[in-house]
Protein backbone atom coordinates (compact mmCIF):
# COMPACT_ATOMS: atom_id res chain seq x y z
CA UNK A 1 0.00 0.00 0.00
CA UNK A 2 2.36 2.27 1.14
CA UNK A 3 5.65 1.40 -0.86
CA UNK A 4 7.88 3.76 -1.68
CA UNK A 5 8.69 4.32 -5.68
CA UNK A 6 11.70 2.57 -6.50
CA UNK A 7 13.77 6.10 -7.14
CA UNK A 8 13.34 6.11 -3.02
CA UNK A 9 14.33 3.07 -2.36
CA UNK A 10 18.02 3.59 -2.17
CA UNK A 11 17.41 6.99 0.10
CA UNK A 12 15.73 4.73 3.01
CA UNK A 13 17.68 2.05 2.45
CA UNK A 14 20.88 4.80 2.89
CA UNK A 15 19.42 6.51 6.05
CA UNK A 16 18.51 3.03 7.49
CA UNK A 17 22.45 1.59 7.13
CA UNK A 18 23.15 5.21 8.75
CA UNK A 19 20.94 4.93 11.36
CA UNK A 20 22.61 1.36 11.85
CA UNK A 21 25.85 2.41 11.85
CA UNK A 22 25.28 4.94 14.86
CA UNK A 23 23.93 2.16 17.23
CA UNK A 24 27.16 0.93 18.41
CA UNK A 25 27.84 3.55 19.96
CA UNK A 26 25.06 3.94 21.94
CA UNK A 27 25.37 2.64 25.55
CA UNK A 28 23.89 -0.83 25.84
CA UNK A 29 23.43 -0.92 29.20
CA UNK A 30 24.22 0.83 32.58
CA UNK A 31 26.13 -1.44 35.54
CA UNK A 32 24.92 -3.90 38.00
CA UNK A 33 22.33 -2.32 40.12
CA UNK A 34 22.82 -3.68 44.28
CA UNK A 35 19.41 -4.31 45.26
CA UNK A 36 20.19 -5.72 49.03
CA UNK A 37 23.31 -6.10 50.64
CA UNK A 38 23.23 -7.13 54.11
CA UNK A 39 27.15 -6.08 54.67
CA UNK A 40 28.21 -9.61 55.31
CA UNK A 41 28.71 -10.07 51.70
CA UNK A 42 31.50 -12.98 51.04
CA UNK A 43 34.20 -12.67 47.97
CA UNK A 44 33.70 -15.02 45.27
CA UNK A 45 36.90 -15.92 44.89
CA UNK A 46 36.90 -19.30 47.07
CA UNK A 47 33.42 -20.47 44.68
CA UNK A 48 35.37 -19.88 41.37
CA UNK A 49 38.80 -21.31 42.17
CA UNK A 50 37.54 -25.15 41.70
CA UNK A 51 36.17 -23.88 38.27
CA UNK A 52 39.31 -22.18 37.27
CA UNK A 53 40.95 -24.78 38.12
CA UNK A 54 39.12 -27.13 36.02
CA UNK A 55 39.97 -24.83 33.15
CA UNK A 56 43.83 -23.99 34.02
CA UNK A 57 43.71 -28.00 33.27
CA UNK A 58 42.22 -27.58 30.01
CA UNK A 59 44.38 -24.38 28.52
CA UNK A 60 47.04 -22.16 29.18
CA UNK A 61 47.32 -18.83 30.72
CA UNK A 62 44.92 -19.31 33.62
CA UNK A 63 46.28 -19.65 37.28
CA UNK A 64 45.03 -20.56 40.57
CA UNK A 65 45.88 -18.90 44.00
CA UNK A 66 47.25 -20.85 46.91
CA UNK A 67 45.06 -22.28 49.35
CA UNK A 68 44.90 -20.04 52.44
CA UNK A 69 44.37 -21.72 56.33
CA UNK A 70 40.56 -22.27 56.29
CA UNK A 71 40.09 -23.25 53.13
CA UNK A 72 40.11 -26.89 51.41
CA UNK A 73 42.03 -27.29 48.18
CA UNK A 74 39.16 -27.56 46.04
CA UNK A 75 38.54 -23.46 47.59
CA UNK A 76 35.99 -23.72 49.87
CA UNK A 77 36.10 -22.67 53.31
CA UNK A 78 36.97 -25.93 55.58
CA UNK A 79 33.42 -26.43 57.54
CA UNK A 80 35.89 -27.31 60.98
CA UNK A 81 37.25 -23.83 60.95
CA UNK A 82 33.57 -22.58 61.22
CA UNK A 83 32.53 -24.64 64.18
CA UNK A 84 30.37 -24.02 65.82
CA UNK A 85 27.72 -22.83 64.36
CA UNK A 86 24.88 -20.87 65.58
CA UNK A 87 21.95 -18.16 65.18
CA UNK A 88 20.91 -17.33 68.17
CA UNK A 89 17.91 -15.65 66.44
CA UNK A 90 16.53 -19.34 65.53
CA UNK A 91 16.04 -22.47 67.69
CA UNK A 92 13.87 -25.24 66.68
CA UNK A 93 10.31 -25.30 67.33
CA UNK A 94 6.72 -25.43 65.50
CA UNK A 95 6.00 -22.98 63.25
CA UNK A 96 3.20 -20.51 64.63
CA UNK A 97 2.31 -18.42 61.72
CA UNK A 98 3.02 -17.50 58.08
CA UNK A 99 4.93 -14.58 56.57
CA UNK A 100 4.20 -11.42 57.13
CA UNK A 101 2.83 -9.08 53.80
CA UNK A 102 6.24 -7.49 53.23
CA UNK A 103 8.18 -10.87 53.17
CA UNK A 104 4.97 -12.14 51.29
CA UNK A 105 5.77 -9.58 48.71
CA UNK A 106 9.42 -10.02 48.66
CA UNK A 107 9.03 -13.69 48.22
CA UNK A 108 7.44 -13.09 45.12
CA UNK A 109 10.64 -12.43 43.58
CA UNK A 110 12.40 -16.10 44.77
CA UNK A 111 14.10 -18.15 42.15
CA UNK A 112 13.31 -20.95 43.79
CA UNK A 113 12.36 -22.97 47.41
CA UNK A 114 15.26 -22.99 50.05
CA UNK A 115 13.97 -24.92 53.81
CA UNK A 116 16.15 -23.72 56.28
CA UNK A 117 17.14 -26.07 59.35
CA UNK A 118 19.43 -27.19 62.21
CA UNK A 119 21.41 -30.58 62.89
CA UNK A 120 18.87 -31.22 66.15
CA UNK A 121 16.40 -33.90 66.03
CA UNK A 122 13.73 -32.51 64.79
CA UNK A 123 15.53 -30.99 61.57
CA UNK A 124 16.42 -34.50 60.97
CA UNK A 125 13.18 -36.03 61.26
CA UNK A 126 11.66 -33.19 59.28
CA UNK A 127 14.56 -33.90 56.74
CA UNK A 128 14.16 -37.31 56.57
CA UNK A 129 10.12 -37.14 55.58
CA UNK A 130 10.15 -34.42 53.28
CA UNK A 131 13.87 -35.17 51.39
CA UNK A 132 12.00 -36.92 48.63
CA UNK A 133 9.78 -33.56 47.69
CA UNK A 134 12.97 -31.03 48.53
CA UNK A 135 15.30 -33.34 46.14
CA UNK A 136 12.16 -33.19 43.30
CA UNK A 137 11.49 -29.24 43.70
CA UNK A 138 15.38 -29.07 43.68
CA UNK A 139 15.12 -27.11 47.30
CA UNK A 140 18.57 -25.62 48.63
CA UNK A 141 18.85 -26.52 52.90
CA UNK A 142 20.78 -23.39 54.99
CA UNK A 143 21.80 -25.08 58.07
CA UNK A 144 22.02 -22.81 60.48
CA UNK A 145 22.90 -24.60 63.31
CA UNK A 146 25.60 -27.11 63.33
CA UNK A 147 27.67 -28.00 66.76
CA UNK A 148 30.54 -30.22 65.34
CA UNK A 149 31.47 -32.23 62.21
CA UNK A 150 29.80 -35.09 63.28
CA UNK A 151 26.28 -33.77 63.69
CA UNK A 152 26.86 -32.45 60.24
CA UNK A 153 27.84 -35.78 58.55
CA UNK A 154 24.71 -37.16 59.88
CA UNK A 155 22.57 -34.62 58.57
CA UNK A 156 24.29 -34.93 54.77
CA UNK A 157 23.52 -38.89 55.57
CA UNK A 158 19.48 -37.86 56.27
CA UNK A 159 19.54 -35.55 53.61
CA UNK A 160 20.74 -38.24 50.79
CA UNK A 161 21.53 -35.93 48.39
CA UNK A 162 19.51 -32.74 49.31
CA UNK A 163 21.93 -29.66 49.04
CA UNK A 164 22.98 -28.58 51.98
CA UNK A 165 24.57 -25.01 53.15
CA UNK A 166 25.74 -24.20 56.43
CA UNK A 167 25.42 -20.88 56.99
CA UNK A 168 25.14 -18.25 60.10
CA UNK A 169 21.18 -17.06 60.01
CA UNK A 170 21.00 -14.36 61.53
CA UNK A 171 20.24 -12.13 58.84
CA UNK A 172 18.13 -14.71 57.13
CA UNK A 173 15.80 -14.58 60.67
CA UNK A 174 15.87 -10.85 60.31
CA UNK A 175 14.77 -10.11 56.74
CA UNK A 176 12.22 -12.96 56.26
CA UNK A 177 10.63 -12.53 60.06
CA UNK A 178 11.75 -16.17 61.28
CA UNK A 179 12.42 -17.38 64.82
CA UNK A 180 11.73 -20.94 64.39
CA UNK A 181 13.06 -24.00 61.55
CA UNK A 182 12.91 -26.13 60.32
CA UNK A 183 10.74 -23.99 57.62
CA UNK A 184 10.29 -24.27 53.76
CA UNK A 185 10.74 -20.85 52.26
CA UNK A 186 8.90 -20.68 49.12
CA UNK A 187 6.60 -17.49 46.88
CA UNK A 188 3.46 -18.79 48.58
CA UNK A 189 5.07 -18.56 52.14
CA UNK A 190 6.51 -20.06 55.18
CA UNK A 191 5.68 -24.29 55.17
CA UNK A 192 6.44 -26.63 58.16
Amino acid sequence: MNDPSPARRPWLCLLTLVCLWGLPSLPVSAGPVVIFDSGQTVPPAPYRAPLEAEEADSGPGLTTSPVSPGQSPGGVVDLASRLPLTTPALRPGRLAEDARGDVLERLQYLPRPFCVLGTDRFSLQWLVTHRAVLRREQVACLVVEVPDEAAYQRLQQAAEGVPLTPIPGEDLAAQFGLSVYPVLITREGFEQ
